[in-house]
């Protein structure tokens, strides 16, 4: 469908709910709800139903009020941080930063094997046209 220009798009595809992100930062959260978490010890990505995670831990937990706090003070470098969870979010951050020229900030770790396909892409694409 973009012919000539699909090595500088790419499709990434995420969690059900982004609220699954902010587990993975639990200073993010207990400096919003007042709560006392400590960061998921599993992957975040594989969270069944986060937005009630949430709401267990602060019943009042509204998604656009406390969302859009927490998502201002994640810390992305912290949720990439374990090399074994968030291959989705870590695969779209690797994408972009390579299509920047800025991939050296990146944390290594997991990428999904459903879309890190399109790093190769783009590389390739960087390499024959700058």
């Amino acid at each position: 469908m973009l012919g000539s220009l699909a090595p500088r798009a790419a499709v990434h595809f995420f969690v059900n709910m982004l609220e699954a992100y902010y587990l993975a930062d639990a200073a993010a959260v207990n400096q919003v709800l007042g709560t006392d978490v400590d960061d998921h010890d599993g992957d975040v990505e594989e969270i069944h139903n986060p937005k009630a995670r949430l709401k267990s831990l602060y019943p009042v937990f509204d998604e656009k009020e406390h969302g859009a706090q927490i998502v201002e003070r994640l810390d992305v470098l912290h949720v990439l941080a374990r090399p074994d969870a968030c291959a989705s979010l870590r695969t779209l951050f690797a994408w972009a930063s390579e299509a920047i020229g800025e991939s050296d900030w990146l944390p290594a770790g997991r990428l999904s094997p459903t879309t890190e396909g399109q790093i190769g892409t783009l590389r390739e694409h960087l390499a024959t046209h700058g």
